[in-house]
Order: C-alpha cells, then structure tokens, then sequence
C-alpha cells in the first residue's frame, strides 16, 4: 500500500466517563488548531459516543510516538505513575 510522504499510522481510541475531560480537551485543541500544507505530521479528531478516535500520520515513526506521548501525557496523573518510563 502506497502511502505518500507517511510511514507511521496510529489511531489513538480516547473512551470512558473517566476520560471526559481529556477527551474534550485534545477535541478542542486539534478543532482549534491550524492546518499547514505538506505538514510532516498530521493529527486530526473525530468525536464518537463516550469518546474521540484520534488518527495520526507522519513520515517518521519518532514524530508520531512524540505526538501520542504528547496526547496521553494525562494518563501519567490518571495512574500515578509513568507507563512510557523504563522500568529497572
């Protein structure tokens, strides 16, 4: 499958009650944001019941993972702990 200038596709699934208020606040940065032409990284969001579904596209995987770690940074005080840390 061709895919143009992307090499990296993830699809972030945001559902739960728990989950409200980030949901709702990723939905509103990405609606509110700007769109740039022959963007190296693409997010967009789609609202869905009790939720968002958040595609992600880019050229490098390292730009997409930034992303997702950016879009689930809440999840750190959800747990209390770091789930991306490295364990020792």
């Amino acid at each position: 499958m061709m895919a143009g200038r992307f090499n990296c596709h993830a699809t972030l699934l945001l559902i739960g009650v728990t989950l409200r208020g980030p949901v709702d606040e990723r939905l509103g940065n990405i609606f509110g944001g700007s769109i740039q032409s022959k963007a190296p990284l693409l997010v967009s969001a789609n609202s869905i019941r009790g939720g968002a579904v958040l595609p992600l596209a880019g050229g490098r995987v390292e730009k997409v993972g930034r992303q997702i770690h950016r879009h689930l940074a809440f999840v750190r005080e959800l747990l209390g702990d770091d789930p991306w840390a490295r364990k020792r």
